[in-house]
C-alpha cells in the first residue's frame, strides 16, 4: 500500500518592516530637425513624477505608490508604461488619465508586478500615442524586483501549509515569491527547504522534527517555520504519527 505524508507548517508574524523614500524623476523630450531648431510647439513631452529612488518591487502589504506622468502636446490616444525591451500591445499596462495632461498608475499594483517581474531588474518607459500615432517616451527608470519579500500576506499571525513528501507548494502570503519544500519523511524527520521564484533558497534543507522550528527572515520581519505534525493518510484516514 502506498503511503503519502502530510507536513504541516505555522508561520508566525515576528517584526514589522521599513517602507522607502518618494523621490521625482522628470524628463522632456522633443522633436528636433538636423540641424537642431527650436523645439517645435506640437512636439510630445512626458514628465514623471512620484517615482520611488530606488524602486523595488513589490510594495509593502497594503502600500501605494501613484506615479503620475504629465504628458504635453495634444489629446493623446493612449498613455501606457512598457519595459523598455518590449513595445508590444501585450507587455505594457494602461495609465489612467487623471486630468487634461495628467496620467497615473499605481506602481505597486499587480499587474504591473505581473508585467515586470520576468525579471530581477530592469528599465521601464512610460509611453505616449497620439491618434497621428506619434509617439514619444520618458526617460528610463530603474527598478528591482526582490526575489525574498519584506512580509508575507496573510489575514492573521499564522498561516499553516499543508503539502506531500517530495512535492513543493508556494508559502500563503508570499504573492508567489517564496516556495516550501520537502523531501521524504523517515523515522519521523524530514529535510525542509524554503526557496525564492529564482531557486535560491533561504533555508536549505533543515532537517526537522515534529514541533521544531526554524528562523525565517525577511526584510525586516522575523517569522518561525515550525513543523506542526507529521501524518499518514491512507483511503482518507488521518492517523497522526506521534
Amino acid at each position: 500500500m502506498n503511503h503519502a505524508y502530510r507536513f504541516s507548517a505555522i508561520l508566525l508574524l515576528i517584526g514589522a518592516g521599513q517602507g522607502c523614500t518618494p523621490s521625482t524623476l522628470a524628463t522632456k523630450r522633443t522633436a528636433v530637425t538636423s540641424p537642431p531648431e527650436s523645439p517645435r510647439s506640437d512636439a510630445i513631452a512626458i514628465r514623471l513624477s512620484n517615482v520611488p529612488d530606488p524602486l523595488s518591487l513589490p510594495g509593502r502589504k497594503g502600500a501605494n505608490r501613484i506615479l503620475t506622468a504629465t504628458v504635453q502636446g495634444g489629446p493623446m490616444a493612449s498613455v501606457w508604461l512598457a519595459p523598455v525591451t518590449f513595445t508590444s500591445a501585450w507587455k505594457r499596462v494602461p495609465l489612467t488619465r487623471a486630468d487634461a495632461d495628467d496620467y497615473q498608475i499605481n506602481l505597486f499594483g499587480s499587474d504591473v508586478l505581473k508585467l515586470l517581474s520576468a525579471k530581477s531588474e530592469g528599465e521601464f518607459r512610460v509611453f505616449a500615442e497620439r491618434a497621428d500615432g506619434t509617439t514619444e517616451q520618458s526617460i528610463a527608470i530603474r527598478y528591482s524586483i526582490q526575489s525574498v519579500p519584506g512580509e508575507l500576506d496573510f489575514p492573521w499571525d499564522r498561516a499553516t501549509v499543508t503539502i506531500y513528501q517530495r512535492t513543493t507548494k508556494e508559502i500563503p502570503g508570499s504573492r508567489g515569491q517564496l516556495f516550501l519544500q520537502i523531501g521524504d519523511v523517515t523515522a519521523g524527520h524530514v529535510l525542509v527547504t524554503v526557496r525564492d521564484a529564482h531557486y535560491k533558497r533561504i533555508i536549505d534543507m533543515a532537517a526537522m522534527r515534529r514541533h521544531d522550528s526554524v528562523s525565517l527572515p525577511l526584510g525586516d520581519v522575523e517569522y518561525m517555520l515550525v513543523l506542526d505534525q507529521l501524518a499518514w493518510i491512507i483511503h482518507e484516514c488521518e492517523v497522526v504519527c506521534a
